[in-house]
């Protein structure tokens, strides 16, 4: 990153899809402050300047989940809420989405391409983070609105969007910031609109002993602060609490080419990257 580090700061001012709107004011939260995420040095919320610690993020995530995730394009997280969509709320036609933590947009982009008509916006609180992702936005031909911010105090109106997500964000927050961040989906969406939240497909207490373990370790020595909260916390009682009803809550099949119609949605996990762990609802 460092070597083509001026070569990418000069491809990234070059984009004139999409809109980019930082906040010189903003204060990460402690959790992403006092540990780099994943040992990535600086993590999600250094600004390093330009646009490389959004490229290490980009290529260092890419490498991190072995090419099963989407490749380089790191994008089946959002390629699986996008099923998701597909499989519970088929009749939703969204004209604002929102992806809250939306690091360098690698799950936002699929959706905002599945539709076209929809403007899509991107909040995460790394300003370096925001810029690579409005420069790979554009590059890849997608018009889509990254904008400086916490997602758990969104700086947006009372319902103003119509789909609201996170793809894996909570395990990388806190225990209090993952009830606050549900709060803010409900506050954002219209009547009607629709919720999503994704997480990684585990849920702690089912696991067996070794698999707890492993996942403790992956908390404490891989600067996953929430890891164990995130697979712990009760997500129907939670959105309940955050005043939405009919709350689904279970497993999405991992989607590579999403379309209507495709279902695989239900209460078992298939499995690391067959599945992600799914809370979703209408407001």
């Amino acid at each position: 990153m460092e070597r083509q580090a001026d070569t990418l700061d000069a491809r990234a001012q070059n984009v004139s899809l999409g809109t980019l709107t930082l906040d010189p004011d903003i204060k990460a939260p402690s959790y992403l402050v006092d540990g780099h995420v994943h040992i990535m040095p600086g993590g999600y919320a250094l600004d390093a300047e330009g646009v490389r610690q959004g490229a290490l993020m980009d290529r260092g995530g890419a490498v991190y989940m072995l090419g099963r995730n989407g490749g380089f394009l790191n994008d089946g997280r959002g390629k699986t809420i996008l099923a998701h969509v597909y499989a519970l709320y088929p009749d939703l036609q969204p004209r604002r989405i929102l992806e809250l933590g939306c690091g360098v947009g690698t799950s936002l982009l699929p959706v905002a391409q599945a539709f076209p008509e929809a403007e899509s916006f991107g909040l995460d609180v790394g300003a370096s983070m925001l810029r690579y992702a409005h420069a790979r936005a554009g590059h890849l031909g997608v018009a889509a609105h990254f904008v400086q911010g916490s997602a758990e105090a969104a700086p947006f109106e009372d319902a103003s969007f119509d789909l609201v997500f996170s793809a894996a964000l909570m395990h990388e927050t806190s225990a209090e910031a993952i009830e606050r961040i549900l709060a803010e989906s409900h506050r954002l969406l219209r009547p009607g609109g629709v919720a999503v939240h994704l997480e990684v497909p585990s849920r702690y207490d089912e696991l067996d002993l070794w698999s707890q373990i492993r996942s403790q370790v992956e908390r404490d020595y891989n600067n996953e602060p929430a890891w164990q909260a995130a697979t712990s916390a009760d997500y129907g009682a939670l959105m309940r609490a955050a005043g939405f009803s009919d709350v689904a809550v279970g497993f999405q099949d991992a989607a590579w080419a999403p379309s209507p119609g495709q279902g695989g949605f239900g209460p078992e996990s298939k499995g690391v990257f067959r599945s992600w762990f799914v809370t979703s609802a209408r407001r």
